[in-house]
């Protein structure tokens, strides 16, 4: 990302785009794991829709920083909008990381529940 900012120029606009790119693909993974996998077609369809949505809106967001170019007009811009876009993607890092643990002990409590309450579906023997 950074050799892509030095490509561009030496603007500050250009690199506070290219840090926010990983920023908003870790927010998008950790969204996609906790909300996408395990569900419906439908509901993952829904998923799709509402991620492209949110990654359109945040390219518009990072696109600022490349038209204002200086470090002041973009932090002002970003700051005039609350840092939506930051706020969102840390929100969804949030929420997914808490949901996680959630999601695993319900899974392994099913596993359990469809193995005759063994979590991977062997008994322990014991050894005389």
């Amino acid at each position: 990302m950074m050799v892509s900012a030095f490509w561009h120029g030496i603007h500050p606009g250009y690199y506070l785009s290219f840090i926010t790119v990983p920023i908003s693909m870790f927010a998008e993974e950790v969204a996609a794991v906790t909300f996408r996998k395990n569900r419906s077609a439908k509901q993952q369809e829904i998923f799709d829709w509402v991620n492209w949505f949110w990654k359109m809106r945040l390219f518009d967001y990072m696109c600022m920083s490349f038209l204002l170019l200086t470090l002041k007009d973009t932090l002002r811009y970003w700051a005039s909008i609350y840092f939506a876009g930051h706020l969102v993607a840390l929100f969804f890092v949030i929420v997914g990381f808490a949901l996680r643990p959630w999601r695993a002990r319900k899974s392994q409590d099913t596993a359990k529940q469809e193995n005759g309450g063994h979590a991977n579906g062997v008994a322990n023997k014991k050894e005389d």
